[in-house]
């Protein structure tokens, strides 16, 4: 279905839950922060039909687009029949919005992808979970898996592509920042991140900025 068909079919959802607004094919949940949490209406092989999946990310993590990994799939629909449009909305208020509105903060997004099948993604990829450790202030963890990648983030590898060479070059970056201690500097390259990513995927106008818990007084 064409994105410019599926607005006009989301409205009832939409009226009835005002933390949620479209943004393309994605619905966005409000309000949008360090993590972003979203249902993407996407498009099949099959001209009638629609992909349906919840999906959250952390937005300080550079991206040109919201990555579908940690997602929730719905059974494909058409959307043109009202039972199954229907269907949809009962599964997103019953399932998919619990689910996303749970997810508030960096910390419970981390907690969210332990559970998923697809947590690697975080926990074994060392270029995620540095930056998700900085954000957390978690310094020690972030320094270790920085030194133990560094060589590697700083070398330029004929396979990677100028997307590629740019991750590595801020990587690189926080690396330094992470061996010299320096937290403003390290709070300032995530929201320098954050806004990049929320520029490219359109979110302006929803992107609350707010500070990291790195950047928060520790509690007694």
């Amino acid at each position: 279905m064409r994105t410019a068909k599926l607005a006009p079919l989301m409205r009832p959802l939409l009226e009835r839950h005002a933390d949620l607004e479209m943004r393309g094919r994605w619905i966005v949940v409000k309000p949008v922060r360090h993590v972003f949490r979203g249902i993407m209406l996407d498009r099949t092989s099959g001209a009638a039909t629609t992909a349906v999946s919840s999906v959250v990310w952390h937005l300080f993590e550079f991206q040109t687009s919201i990555p579908l990994i940690w997602k929730q799939a719905f059974p494909w629909l058409d959307l043109s029949r009202s039972d199954q449009l229907e269907s949809l909305f009962d599964g997103i208020e019953r399932i998919f919005l619990p689910q996303l509105r749970a997810v508030q903060t960096v910390g419970d997004l981390v907690a969210y992808v332990d559970r998923h099948w697809a947590r690697h993604r975080l926990f074994d990829t060392p270029e995620t979970k540095v930056i998700v450790d900085a954000a957390l202030g978690r310094l020690g963890e972030a320094r270790a898996v920085a030194d133990a990648n560094i060589v590697r983030w700083s070398s330029n590898n004929r396979r990677w592509d100028d997307v590629d060479r740019q991750q590595m070059s801020c990587l690189a970056n926080l690396h330094d920042c992470l061996v010299s201690g320096d937290i403003d500097a390290i709070a300032r390259l995530l929201h320098e991140w954050e806004a990049a990513t929320v520029k490219h995927n359109k979110l302006e106008g929803l992107w609350e900025p707010t500070p990291f818990p790195l950047e928060k007084p520790a509690t007694s």
